[in-house]
């Protein structure tokens, strides 16, 4: 289980980035890194629905982020995979209200 700084997680951007198409398949099983990760990573957000939102691939083509939802408007656990090793390099989580100023909406 690695929690990615936030200068960790941007070294896995590389643009542009590609959404991957919704009905693409995941590379590989991510989930049980998923269910492993300890709760105060998750920083009191609610991501139990398990919902990937939407998924990144970087312009290398090295890392994938999958986006899973939480019940605060704009925040995501981030799971970050290595497509290189085919393993999960780390998790992040992904407030875009604190990171850019948007308005917390539920």
């Amino acid at each position: 289980m690695k929690l990615l700084s936030k200068v960790e997680f941007r070294e896995t951007f590389s643009a542009p980035m590609q959404r991957v198409p919704k009905d693409a398949s995941p590379p590989f099983d991510s989930w049980s890194y998923f269910g492993a990760i300890p709760k105060e990573d998750f920083q009191g957000c609610d991501c139990s629905a398990a919902c990937v939102k939407n998924a990144w691939t970087d312009a290398t083509g090295n890392f994938q982020h999958l986006l899973v939802s939480s019940s605060t408007a704009n925040t995501f656990m981030v799971i970050v995979l290595d497509l290189v090793e085919g393993n999960v390099h780390g998790h992040h989580l992904l407030d875009l209200n604190r990171e850019y100023g948007l308005e917390n909406k539920p």
